[in-house]
């Protein structure tokens, strides 16, 4: 359980330069682009009504597919047993271009007013972290009923409402160390979409081995948010100011 509502989100330093902080918003990914294979990859289901002449991992493949169609994810780190956000190496060596990149520190009461349009509580929430080798009731798919509605009418009004947390909000507990706080998002246009961070941006945090001739291309965009650096001291990441 988080300690507070404070999130985190890790970039590189282009990212943050070029995209995030000139405009001061987050784009929503597509859950496809996960690094996750249990989530951009097939799922497994229990169908019923299914033809001995259909290929059921055609099938599988077809539903999740459609499962992940118009899903749009933002992805927080949060505090955690003891540890700031900003205090995990393993973060920034995945997301914040191994130490040399960025991480964002969010007020998460501010973010969720400031993006009232596109956050529904209900799919703002931690991640479940479960062991792998746990076995799980695998989702009821009625295959007949899936002739009749057709696949995306079947996913949008049956199955993504009540196997949510399995498809969007469950992983192996091998990613428990992320304490990962998700944003879900429905939208099906093929335009970017963003959640603003413009009244609820705190902090940046430099890594450890970001490189201080960026520092006043960071200083310029966002003249008034505390700029902190990272530093290792200690075997914990601790934060100064920047020259």
């Amino acid at each position: 359980m988080a300690e507070n509502n404070t999130l985190y989100h890790y970039c590189s330093m282009q990212t943050a330069i070029e995209y995030i902080l000139p405009e001061l918003r987050l784009l929503l990914n597509p859950m496809g682009n996960t690094n996750d294979p249990r989530e951009n990859k097939s799922f497994s289901f229990a169908i019923s009504g299914l033809g001995s002449e259909e290929n059921i991992w055609k099938v599988n493949r077809e539903i999740s597919d459609e499962i992940r169609r118009g899903c749009k994810i933002l992805c927080f780190a949060q505090d955690y047993n003891g540890l700031k956000g900003y205090e995990y190496s393993r973060l920034w060596a995945l997301y914040g271009q191994n130490h040399k990149g960025v991480c964002l520190e969010i007020n998460g009461d501010d973010f969720l007013l400031e993006n009232q349009d596109k956050i529904d509580e209900n799919k703002f929430k931690a991640i479940e972290y479960e062991n792998a080798s746990k076995t799980n009731r695998l989702p009821n798919v009625d295959y007949n009923l899936i002739k009749t509605l057709g696949i995306g009418r079947y996913v949008r009004e049956h199955l993504r409402e009540e196997y949510m947390d399995y498809f969007y909000f469950r992983k192996n507990d091998e990613w428990h160390s992320e304490n990962e706080k998700r944003l879900l998002h429905y939208c099906y246009t093929t335009d970017n979409v963003y959640c603003s961070i413009r009244k609820s941006l705190r902090r940046v945090i430099l890594g450890v081995d970001f490189n201080e001739l960026y520092n006043p291309s960071i200083r310029s965009l966002i003249p008034n948010i505390e700029i902190k650096k990272a530093s290792y001291w200690s075997r914990r990441i601790s934060l100064g100011d920047i020259k």
